[in-house]
């Protein structure tokens, strides 16, 4: 029986997509951070414990990884999916406390999905078989001010993501990753999101937040049929921000007004 392990499961996207794959008949080892917050998923969302193993886990930590990896195996376990779902954002101007910023942006968005390609690739490539997918932003793709260490972070997640997916191509290795840049989604994160004012103006200035129903579907349809190297979401959105990477110095005057856009959002969900 193979596996599938998922971070974040707890919350949001990762605990919706465990849902979905257990009624699907997947095994699952769902993993997050918060024990608690996990025991309180299981016991709400009703997963069966012959099919889903819970698991406390740092994915900052590469040893931890890896002595889950090892417990795993040992119990019998062989993955054929590694779901990296798990994030952290914290609105904030770039030009107040960098170093911190950044650090701790990277240290989970990007280094947490590092030491899960790094714990279970040696795996897939023996087993003859895997696929990755890792969850970036569209943020990852144009920087988002009031955000830039989150989007320096995704940035990272995607350009790691990508380049690992073609050096498997390329050497004919038979494991696939695919990373999924979705915009804004309704989880506990945006909410977060709403207490930090005018920092988040930019995130709020598309459309509608997606649901994790609409990310999930597009990762347990078309990402887990074609095992594409890249996907985006909302399809207008993702080419707003694609035009916006090409061309940063002339988008100045979209910028703003997206941020009076994002302001006037804010305020109405500030009111409800």
């Amino acid at each position: 029986m193979r596996w599938i392990w998922i971070t974040g499961s707890a919350s949001g996207l990762g605990r919706h997509l465990t849902t979905e794959l257990v009624n699907k008949g997947y095994s699952i080892l769902a993993t997050d951070i918060n024990m608690l917050a996990l025991d309180q998923a299981i016991n709400e969302e009703q997963w069966p414990t012959e099919q889903v193993t819970l698991a406390a886990l740092d994915i900052t930590e590469l040893a931890q990884w890896q002595a889950l990896f090892k417990l795993s195996v040992a119990q019998g376990k062989q993955f054929s999916h590694l779901l990296n779902i798990a994030g952290f954002i914290e609105p904030s101007c770039g030009y107040k406390q960098p170093s911190r910023q950044i650090e701790k942006h990277i240290n989970i968005n990007l280094m947490g999905i590092v030491n899960g390609c790094d714990t279970l690739l040696p795996h897939f490539q023996q087993s003859g078989a895997g696929h990755i997918i890792n969850i970036a932003s569209l943020a990852g793709i144009a920087p988002v001010p009031g955000v830039v260490a989150y989007s320096t972070s995704k940035a990272a997640v995607r350009s790691f993501s990508n380049g690992l997916a073609m050096e498997l191509k390329l050497d004919n290795i038979p494991v696939n990753v695919t990373c999924v840049c979705p915009d804004l989604i309704s989880t506990p994160m945006m909410e977060k999101q709403l207490t930090y004012g005018d920092h988040s103006k930019l995130v709020f200035s598309g459309g509608k937040a997606l649901t994790v129903e609409q990310v999930g579907q597009l990762i347990l349809g078309p990402v887990w049929r074609n095992k594409t190297i890249e996907v985006a979401i909302p399809f207008k959105r993702e080419w707003q921000v694609r035009l916006t990477a090409l061309f940063p110095n002339r988008m100045m005057g979209l910028y703003r007004y997206l941020a009076n856009k994002g302001r006037r959002k804010l305020r109405v969900f500030h009111k409800q």
